[in-house]
């Protein structure tokens, strides 16, 4: 039987790994040092019109956003997105309810949350939100908690990072 030091390791230890799969999978390739952006004489008239005027797609004001989810744990990322498939209806109530309140309403919510060893939610938080309503992301979060997964094939909890689009109807 583990002990509760044992206990504690492994979760410090399912935890970093979580950290060092965000950060591995969340950032994209850093611009290169001391190198400032072209001048916009130094660029020819087609590739200045060719320029994106929107931020990089997996962006939101710069920040780094997940295009799929990040599980660390004994379960597979098919399974958490089956589970959260499962609520999406209620989870898209949260937002349309939101956009009767603010009409074009829109954004991109990254959620943590945690499944037990039985394929239970164990805590749900915000990580980072551009949507801005916070009544839409607790909703959100209340929704999400109710998923149910199927059972960890191994370990006691699986820690996951799973983005949500609401800038158009479909996630």
């Amino acid at each position: 039987m583990p002990t509760i030091a044992h206990t504690a390791l492994t979760a410090l230890t399912l935890t970093a790994l979580a950290l060092t799969a965000l950060t591995l999978t969340a950032c994209d390739t850093p611009d290169a040092p001391n190198e400032p952006p072209p001048a916009a004489a130094d660029v020819p008239a087609a590739e200045a019109d060719a320029r994106p005027t929107t931020p990089p797609p997996g962006r939101i004001q710069a920040a780094p956003i997940l295009e799929r989810p990040v599980v660390v744990g004994g379960i597979s990322a098919e399974a958490v997105d089956a589970g959260v498939a499962a609520q999406q209806a209620a989870i898209d109530r949260c937002y349309t309810d939101a956009q009767a309140e603010a009409p074009g309403l829109s954004g991109k919510v990254l959620v943590n949350f945690t499944i037990t060893g039985t394929g239970a939610v164990g805590r749900v938080a915000t990580k980072s939100t551009s949507l801005r309503h916070p009544s839409a992301e607790a909703c959100l979060n209340e929704q999400l908690a109710l998923a149910r997964f199927p059972a960890l094939e191994t370990g006691d909890i699986a820690y996951v990072t799973y983005p949500f689009d609401f800038t158009t109807t479909t996630h």
